[in-house]
């Protein structure tokens, strides 16, 4: 086996990866609410300490150069973005803790609720208040589509999330937030979804709402673009280490290995 070729590939795939989430991010620096994802990777043990065997005589070289790199799972940085203000009444931002709930519109519990922090909403024909980048419609504090009646003047909502029209009250816009976020899985459209488990145990969140901002992207551009450089030519070196342990097989094999 050709212990640098493993070493050298090991390092390629795992940058590549990193590569594709930081590109992720900076795609997403101007998302409403996105939240950039990390990729984590750890060490990898030599073969014979990952499968616990107990060789006499270990090859010590080969062993200090250790195993490689190894992927973790990639986790989700939920720290907030920054609020800008709009003056659009259906612009919404969580100022703190919490996650809008939608409606997907489908009938298992396990796929039916998606949550978001990006608070651009809208109202659709048939009244309903939905987020606007999914058409999901935005659920109340007893997981009932929020209707509003457009003849009755402005929606005003309040920081408890409190919808009103006039003097009356529509609704509550429900706020959850989960004892580990790490439990949210992207799921396309700038949402979120739980499994039963943990969509069983939401809980109320203590953020509040303001109405006419939106929360930004919370990429950090610079520290983005830097880690991509950084990933870009750990991804060169790499492939270009793989082509010199090539050109060392071939010349093991048509060189050294020649018979006289």
């Amino acid at each position: 086996m050709n212990y640098g070729l493993y070493l050298s590939a090991s390092g390629l795939l795992v940058n590549r990866h990193m590569q594709d989430v930081v590109s992720n991010n900076i795609a997403n620096v101007n998302t409403v609410g996105f939240k950039p994802d990390m990729p984590i990777i750890r060490q990898r043990e030599p073969e014979r300490l990952e499968d616990n065997l107990s060789l006499d005589d270990p090859n010590r070289l080969l062993e200090n150069l250790g195993g490689g790199s190894l992927l973790n799972p990639t986790v989700t940085l939920f720290r907030d973005g920054a609020l800008r203000q709009t003056g659009n009444p259906l612009d919404l931002a969580v100022r703190g803790e919490g996650f809008f709930t939608l409606s997907s519109g489908a009938t298992a519990n396990s796929t039916r609720l998606r949550f978001t922090r990006d608070g651009a909403m809208s109202i659709d024909n048939n009244g309903m208040l939905v987020h606007s980048g999914s058409g999901m419609r935005v659920l109340d504090e007893n997981d009932r589509p929020i209707e509003v009646d457009p003849t009755r003047g402005d929606v005003r909502i309040e920081s408890d999330g409190s919808v009103k029209q006039g003097n009356t009250t529509v609704a509550r816009i429900q706020l959850i937030t989960i004892a580990d976020l790490q439990a949210f899985e992207k799921e396309g459209a700038n949402t979120f979804r739980l499994g039963n488990t943990e969509q069983n145990s939401r809980l109320p969140a203590s953020g509040s709402i303001s109405q006419g901002w939106l929360e930004t992207s919370a990429v950090d551009p610079m520290q983005s673009l830097m880690e991509l450089n950084r990933t870009t030519a750990a991804v060169s070196a790499n492939a270009q280490m793989i082509r010199y342990q090539d050109e060392l097989m071939n010349s093991a094999i048509n060189r050294l290995g020649r018979f006289v």
